[in-house]
């Protein structure tokens, strides 16, 4: 389990040593208090009929599907900042 938790750290708002990235600043109360029902309502379109979907995903598709979902978030925030700021 360490190795998995390791391989997904940024997921877990561990330091990533690899990237020096910390996901853990800042996460609103709300997110800290709901966080898996929040990743599962967002991974789900705010639809909860889709919910059972990732919950039978085994371990690690989901936390693979987790990560890419992320990064992509953090891909069309970096999109949009950069056709802000031209």
């Amino acid at each position: 389990m360490e190795s998995l938790i390791k391989g997904y750290a940024i997921l877990f708002g561990l330091k990533d040593e690899t990237s020096n990235e910390d996901s853990g600043e800042g996460s609103p109360e709300f997110v800290r208090h709901w966080g898996w029902y929040y990743t599962l309502d967002s991974l789900s379109n705010n639809d909860r009929s889709k919910w059972d979907y990732y919950l039978d995903m085994n371990v690690v598709a989901f936390l693979n599907t987790l990560a890419y979902f992320k990064d992509k978030q953090d891909y069309i925030a970096e999109a949009q900042k950069k056709q802000i700021n031209g």
